[in-house]
């Protein structure tokens, strides 16, 4: 591509979708926040993928582990759907993966795909990632009374 002063230019092309929908509902996702909805996000990608597809998130909100994207599939948000990933490590296997380049066994991200394309997220809705769990507060960013409070002392 040409070169725009340091940087080359690129374009970004607009996925294209089969219009067929799956909603997580009828793949036995549950509402409410508590019961893991992992299963049911994995379905629904599963056979969305098989001819391509929007699968939807309705409102309300899923709790899930990882969420693996495959090609041809549109993971859409609908307006208040909340996506909220578990907070329990254990749900995300570690794996060998680059990291800013650099070969790393690192726990599998919230979201991800493999060697997929004509993928993308949309719509209005909100993913919340549980970042805090992985990213500890250091002590030394923290006054010692934060640090014992902290520690429930």
């Amino acid at each position: 591509g040409r070169k725009a002063g340091m940087f080359r230019e690129f374009t970004v092309e607009v996925p294209v979708f089969n219009r067929e929908e799956y909603n997580i509902l009828d793949f036995g996702a549950v509402p409410g926040g508590r019961v893991p909805c992992t299963e049911a996000f994995a379905r629904a990608i599963s056979k969305a993928s098989e001819k391509g597809g929007r699968v939807i998130v309705p409102s309300g909100i899923f709790l899930t582990g990882p969420i693996v994207l495959k090609s041809g599939v549109d993971l859409h948000l609908e307006d208040n759907a909340v996506i909220i990933f578990t907070k329990n490590r254990e749900d995300y296997p570690l794996m060998v993966t680059d990291f800013e380049g650099i070969r790393r066994i690192r726990a599998q991200s919230q979201i991800s795909a493999d060697h997929a394309e004509n993928i993308a997220i949309t719509g209005r809705g909100t993913i919340n990632g549980n970042g805090h769990l992985w990213r500890p507060v250091k002590q030394w960013k923290m006054t010692e009374r934060q640090w014992q409070e902290l520690l429930g002392r």
